[in-house]
């Protein structure tokens, strides 16, 4: 017997029964096996072993193949009939070697032979693989049942957002009056069946787009300028094209998080009403002329006039509901965004587990040309997941769900030196300097770990990706004000002047469209420049074309 090694690949204990007709290998097999960390259980004959097994059921059973009485293929038999015992590997332990006699074990259900004389770390290793082997199936088992139940709440979750979502566009379909809505670009979002009538189906244009006379074009255009600078807007105008038309406008603009996303405006026919209004200012003149003979049919205008007042009060409350209707409908989009990406990365992680596995058990069975497949097959499904990290992470950010985890910790500890250790093969792989210098021992900051270690890893990864040749420093020290500072230098590319200003904001690249060099999704400076904001930090970058960049973190 060599050195053994404890088992640590789960916390857990997990239990071995031994079966052997002789003592002695009995007791050999169990003590390295209790050494290594596993507990044992031991039996020397069939009937005992298969009474033992549906008692204590072990993770694994050793069995020895000659015995007396049931030999070892009848109790391994025995025991994958039982619907309790049935899932429980078996392994042989056998000094026969004719490979009939091991083709007859595998067909009654053995998973694994080990041959006599043995070796304690053949058998260690041997019982080790199958049991996290097994360990791995249940799970995967466990998390297929798990991801199943998911599954169909998310598809009647949807049905019931389908079916909401469709009687909404049907309540403002079937409004009485125009109802429009467009984006913080002025572009057309949504349009109720009397707009449509009225202006054409003008989804997806820009106001500027639309054809119309210029002097109203650009009559909107200042309107709703205003509108989305967060002012409200509420107009009457008139048309005469042969009958006097009236219309009352409103306007105004969409708020998710306090930010502007949008406007949203009614325009209401109020032909009816301005034409009472000019017969009551016609009747009032006449009244004037002769107060006393019309004091009563004066009573009865005002009458119908409160009542128009009233009415109109109501409509207003009617357009204020909306408006709110409008803002938590905007809200839900924002959250079933953050959702959806949060189920798209769960089944790609599982497929990209599965493609490992997979390529374990194939790697010495297929081609070399074919196993070059695998690491790009990795290398896009990381890809994806890390493109849907970032939308769901912005989104997080956008809906307020993000909460920070202020606290105090060294960043040298649990940050820097894991990305160092992590980007370093990245950095030899690209024949790149690599360096990490402290220039402070001054360590400490108060932050959120997560958010910080997300600012330093997007940092770092752009640095390596537009960095062919030369280096990669990354620097620790401490300003004049005593504020923790990290600089990341590169050799790289570096960034134009007219693009800086823009670098912080969602999907600004330096290049841009399908021939760009550099993949990424372009949000990745976007969160950083947002976890600084969480952690009261400050991001800035200075660069030039062609002659590399710095970007600087100071925590206050």
């Amino acid at each position: 017997m060599k050195n053994k090694t404890k088992i640590d690949f789960e916390e857990s204990e997990y239990s071995i029964l031994v079966v052997d007709d002789n003592i002695t290998n009995l007791r050999v097999i169990s003590d390295f096996l209790k050494e290594t960390g596993y507990k044992v259980y031991i039996a020397q004959d069939g009937a005992s072993a298969i009474e033992k097994a549906k008692y204590n059921l072990p993770d694994l059973i050793l069995l020895d193949v000659l015995m007396p009485g049931i030999d070892g293929f009848t109790v391994c038999k025995k025991i994958k009939e039982d619907n309790q015992l049935f899932e429980i590997p078996v392994i042989f332990m056998t000094a026969l070697s004719e490979t009939q006699e091991k083709i007859r074990g595998f067909q009654v259900g053995g998973v694994d032979y080990i041959t006599k004389p043995f070796q304690a770390e053949e058998v260690i290793v041997r019982v080790e693989n199958q049991i996290k082997y097994h360990s791995v199936k249940k799970q995967l088992e466990s998390r297929n049942k798990q991801l199943e139940k998911e599954i169909k709440d998310r598809i009647a979750a949807e049905k019931a957002f389908e079916e909401s979502e469709a009687l909404v566009r049907a309540l403002i379909n079937n409004l009485p009056f125009d109802v429009w809505a467009m984006d913080k670009d002025l572009r057309y979002i949504l349009q109720n069946a009397v707009n449509i009538k009225n202006y054409g189906n003008n989804i997806g244009k820009k106001l500027e787009e639309l054809e119309i006379p210029e002097i109203i074009k650009y009559q909107w255009l200042e309107t709703d300028k205003k509108v989305l600078e967060g002012k409200s807007f509420h107009s009457e105008y008139e048309k005469n094209d042969g009958a006097l038309k009236a219309f009352e406008s409103f306007k105004v603009p969409v708020y998710v998080n306090k930010d502007i996303v949008g406007m949203i405006g009614v325009e209401i026919d109020v032909t009816e009403r301005k034409i009472a209004e000019i017969n009551l200012k016609r009747a009032y003149d006449e009244m004037e002329q002769e107060v006393e003979k019309r004091t009563a049919d004066l009573r009865l205008t005002n009458f119908k006039l409160e009542e128009e007042i009233e009415d109109r009060i109501k409509a207003e409350k009617e357009l204020v509901y909306a408006k709110e209707k409008a803002e938590q409908a905007v809200r839900l989009k924002t959250e079933f965004l953050a959702q959806m990406s949060h189920e798209i990365r769960t089944p790609i992680s599982t497929l990209l587990n599965f493609t490992s596995l997979l390529r374990e058990e194939v790697q010495d069975k297929v081609s070399q040309e074919i196993q070059q497949y695998f690491p790009s097959m990795f290398s896009a499904g990381k890809r994806i997941i890390q493109t849907i990290d970032s939308i769901l992470n912005m989104s997080e950010l956008q809906v307020g769900a993000y909460i920070p985890e202020i606290r105090e910790f060294e960043i040298d500890r649990e940050i820097l030196n894991k990305l160092y250790n992590e980007f370093k093969i990245t950095a030899k792989s690209q024949q790149l300097d690599f360096n990490l210098k402290y220039k402070t021992e001054k360590r400490l900051i108060k932050a959120d770990s997560y958010s910080v270690e997300q600012i330093l890893s997007n940092i770092i990864s752009n640095a390596l990706k537009y960095t062919e040749k030369g280096k990669v420093e990354i620097i620790v020290s401490r300003d004049k004000n005593d504020r923790l500072t990290i600089d990341v230098k590169d050799t790289g590319i570096g960034i134009s002047q007219e693009l800086i200003e823009e670098i912080f904001e969602p999907f600004r690249q330096e290049e841009q469209g399908y021939t760009r060099q550099h993949e990424g999704n372009g949000l990745g400076l976007a969160l950083v420049r947002e976890y600084c904001k969480i952690n009261n930090a400050e991001i800035s970058v200075k660069s030039k074309k062609g002659s590399g960049s710095t970007f600087t973190v100071k925590f206050y």
